[in-house]
């Protein structure tokens, strides 16, 4: 079995500065840096004909 950590934080305050503190956390974290390499290596699933999305728009939402 895979053994994992978790750290559990008691916070008070508001949700900005929750946010914030979480941030400060990961910055120089591992688990941010594992995140880089992952983001790296994937490619998009999917192609967009830009030409077809803009007649669908024009036609079901002429406001956007």
């Amino acid at each position: 079995m895979k053994h994992i950590h978790s750290d559990i934080l008691q916070f008070r305050g508001t949700h900005y500065d929750f946010g914030w503190m979480q941030g400060q956390l990961l910055k120089d974290s591992i688990t941010l840096e594992n995140r880089r390499k992952q983001w790296k290596v994937k490619r998009p699933r999917f192609q967009i004909d830009v030409a077809e999305t803009q007649t669908a728009f024009e036609q079901f939402a002429p406001g956007i």
